[in-house]
């Protein structure tokens, strides 16, 4: 998971080993607080964060502020019940979005044979 921290800050889940720079900061999830608990948190904290950016050509945050972050984390049975109920909703949207990219990808090859004739739909 991956936290931008330029200009408008934004949560991803990346899913795949990347390489970063000091525009990103890379949050790795750890065996109890999977990436469907950090994600939601992350997401609603934006608004707290994006008022404590300084800058102001380029307004970032500074990573020490969210090293000093204070979190409020429930109890570990609460996060367990949590993932288990998470974890299947989460792995179900990473599965539409590579189907949708498989999909752009499909017509996006398919699109310029429909548009010179090379291919009909019958």
């Amino acid at each position: 998971m991956i936290l931008s921290i330029v200009r408008h800050l934004r949560a991803s889940i990346l899913g795949i080993e990347a390489a970063t720079n000091q525009s990103v900061v890379g949050i790795v999830e750890s065996s109890t607080f999977k990436h469907c608990f950090i994600f939601p948190y992350l997401v609603r904290e934006i608004p707290r964060l994006m008022v404590l950016r300084t800058g102001a050509q380029q307004p970032h945050i500074n990573k020490g502020v969210l090293d000093e972050s204070l979190l409020v984390l429930p109890d570990e049975s609460t996060v367990k019940a949590y993932t288990s109920l998470a974890a299947p909703l989460f792995l179900q949207m990473k599965n539409y979005h590579q189907q949708n990219r498989e999909l752009t990808q499909l017509r996006d090859w398919l699109l310029p044979m429909l548009m010179n004739g090379q291919l009909t739909v019958v």
